[in-house]
């Protein structure tokens, strides 16, 4: 017999490690062939401000599903950053579009962020810098109009840069707000300030999504937002496994009756609804 003969388990072994480097090369290729395109896309200048440091470091080792959502997600902000101006779409078009349908399912209290836009449902506009005297007048004369009172701390904050803290004490020495806040009130109002921006943000994303064709523009208060950038918004939300995604659109529905916010996948299927 020849002793140079290798044992059936070694020619098991040996084709086990075979298959082993050529599903690494293809996933080296594959990583490649993505990489490659999203430089295309870009440019050289135009990938570190839109990806988090994270999100560089999975493109070059997460799985490839995962690096394939970054990178769709960096090339449509890439996009929107290129855009040189945002146009509202035409009311015909708007109107002419189905609006997609609500989803069904409700997040339940537990799994709902511990955020209240409802504090500043009306904002009151505001410009930056505008000087202490005329901003005190203007909050008076806010207060005579029957504001309530988050809605005037939030304007004299944006309209002075003054601290919160410092803001509520001078309202209330002044006699323009009725009562002291208190810290949980302070943190509640200011993280109702954050969400409005946050989706201001997301209003703008969308738009420029729209404008290029990559989404469908339609009547409705649409933001965009990715899986991180929802959290941010959302801040304690627990969207259950089956309904995330890196990428989604969401829909604030804000009329008397209620305030909520329909969430969907990139696509427009309807994932959840988030009550406030």
């Amino acid at each position: 017999m020849n002793h140079r003969l290798i044992s059936s388990a070694e020619k098991i072994a040996n084709r086990k490690g075979r298959n082993r480097r050529n599903s690494a090369r293809q996933g080296r290729q594959r990583r490649e062939k993505m990489l490659r395109h999203l430089s295309l896309a870009l440019g050289a200048s135009g990938f570190i401000p839109l990806a988090r440091p994270a999100e560089c470091l999975e493109l070059l080792t997460a799985h490839q599903n995962r690096a394939n959502a970054i990178a769709g997600r960096v090339k449509r902000m890439a996009a929107t950053a290129r855009s040189p101006g945002f146009r509202e779409p035409a009311e015909s078009k708007a109107a002419a579009l189905q609006e997609p349908e609500r989803p069904q399912r409700v997040l339940c209290v537990k799994n709902r962020a511990a955020v209240f836009p409802r504090l500043l449902r009306i904002p009151h506009p505001a410009g930056p810098d505008l000087p202490f005297v005329e901003a005190v007048e203007e909050a008076t004369r806010i207060q005579q109009g029957g504001a309530f009172p988050h809605s005037i701390l939030d304007f004299f904050v944006r309209a002075t840069g003054l601290p919160w803290e410092s803001s509520a004490r001078l309202l209330f020495e002044r006699g323009i707000i009725p009562f002291p806040f208190s810290n949980a009130d302070l943190q509640a109002i200011k993280a109702s300030r954050f969400f409005w921006d946050r989706y201001d943000e997301g209003r703008t994303c969308y738009r420029a999504l729209a404008q290029s064709g990559q989404v469908p523009s339609g009547a409705g208060d649409w933001a965009y937002f990715d899986s991180s950038g929802l959290d941010e918004l959302l801040p304690g939300v627990h969207v259950p496994k089956r309904l995330r995604r890196p990428e989604y659109l969401a829909n604030l529905v804000n009329n008397k009756a209620e305030l909520c916010m329909d969430v969907y996948s990139f696509q427009m299927l309807p994932l959840f609804r988030h009550p406030f």
